[in-house]
C-alpha cells in the first residue's frame, strides 16, 4: 500500500452513519461496482486495516463518497450536509407554519362563535335547515372529537352534553347549529393537515368570507392548496417502513429510509376525515371525550 492514505483508526459507526464507506459498498453514478485496488491510490480514497474477529483485512475507503457522485446501500444511515441543512429549513417552515395556523384557527373560531352564535341571523338559520336534514339523514355525521369541545361549546353557549328533555327548542337549535358549524370546520382543518385536494373543505372559507370572516395569508395559502391552485404538502409517514412519505420525527424523506433510533410508530392524534364511519355501537366520540 505504499503511496496510499492509510487510516489508522476506524471511523466512528462506519458503514453506517460515517461519513466515510467501504468502497465495496459503493456504486457509481451508472450502477457499477468501484476498484478499490485504483483507487486506494487515488485523492479522497484511503486503506484501513480492520480487525475483524481477530482477522486483519485491508479496505479502502472512500472519504466522501457524495462528493463522488457515488451512492450507498440502503442499510447506510449517513445524512449529506445540504440533506441535514435542508432538513433544517423544511422543520423551520414546518414549525412557523404550524404556528401560523393555529394562530388564524384561534381567530377563526371567535369568528364562529360570534357569528353563528345567533340563531335569528340568515346564515344561522341555513345552518340550521342543513343541520337538520343532517340528523335526519345522517346523525352521526355530526359528531365531533374531543378537541373541539370548546368550540361547539362556544358556538351553541352551553355545552352540548348538558341538553336534556328539558332544553328549550331556541338552545337545541344553536346545538344543532354548532354541531354543523364545527362538522365543517373539523372536515376542513383535517383535509388541510393532510394537504388533499378538497373542494367542499376550501367552500367552507369561501361560506365564512360570504358572511364577513378575512382570511388571513396562511388560510388562503391553505384554501389555494385545497383546490389544486398550489402543490399540496405531503403528510408525514406513520410507520418507519412507508418510505413514501417523510419522516416527522427523523427527517427521513421520501424514499429514505427512518434512523435506526426513529421510534416513529403512528400517528393515534390524526383521526379519520370522516366521523361518520364511526359504528353505531361504539362509544359516542363526544361523550367518549378520547378523540
Amino acid at each position: 500500500m505504499a503511496g496510499a492514505t492509510i487510516l489508522r483508526k476506524k471511523p466512528k459507526d462506519f458503514g453506517y452513519t460515517s461519513r466515510e464507506a467501504d468502497v465495496t459498498d459503493l456504486r457509481d453514478s451508472e450502477g457499477n461496482k468501484l476498484d478499490g485496488d485504483t483507487l486506494v491510490f487515488q485523492p479522497g480514497f484511503a486503506a484501513l486495516l480492520d480487525s475483524n474477529q481477530g482477522f486483519p483485512k485491508v479496505r479502502v475507503v472512500c472519504l466522501d463518497p457524495e462528493s463522488h457522485g457515488y451512492t450507498r446501500p440502503h442499510h447506510h444511515r449517513f445524512v449529506p450536509d445540504n440533506v441535514r441543512a435542508e432538513r433544517a429549513r423544511t422543520e423551520q417552515e414546518r414549525a412557523a407554519l404550524t404556528e401560523a395556523i393555529a394562530a388564524a384557527t384561534e381567530v377563526r373560531h371567535k369568528f364562529l362563535a360570534e357569528t353563528y352564535g345567533n340563531t335569528k341571523s340568515k346564515t344561522a338559520k341555513a345552518f340550521l335547515a342543513a343541520a337538520q336534514r343532517q340528523a335526519a339523514h345522517r346523525p352521526t355525521a355530526l359528531s365531533f372529537y374531543g378537541t373541539y369541545n370548546a368550540l361547539v361549546t362556544a358556538v351553541a353557549g352551553v355545552d352540548p352534553s348538558t341538553v336534556n328533555h328539558a332544553t328549550s327548542n331556541d338552545r337545541v337549535n344553536r346545538v344543532l347549529i354548532a354541531r354543523y358549524v364545527t362538522m365543517r370546520e373539523q372536515a376542513f382543518t383535517q383535509a388541510a393537515r393532510r394537504g388533499v385536494k378538497d373542494k367542499e373543505a376550501a367552500d367552507w372559507l369561501n361560506q365564512l368570507v360570504a358572511d364577513g370572516y378575512s382570511l388571513s395569508d396562511t388560510e388562503t395559502m391553505l384554501r389555494s392548496a385545497l383546490v389544486g391552485e398550489l402543490p399540496p404538502h405531503i403528510a408525514p409517514r406513520t410507520t418507519p417502513n412507508d418510505t413514501t412519505k417523510p419522516c416527522k420525527d427523523c427527517g427521513a424523506q421520501v424514499n429514505e429510509w427512518c434512523d435506526e433510533e426513529c421510534d416513529t410508530e403512528g400517528d393515534d392524534t390524526d383521526p379519520p376525515a370522516d366521523v361518520a364511519t364511526y359504528d353505531a355501537h361504539e362509544p359516542h366520540p363526544t361523550d367518549t371525550n378520547t378523540r
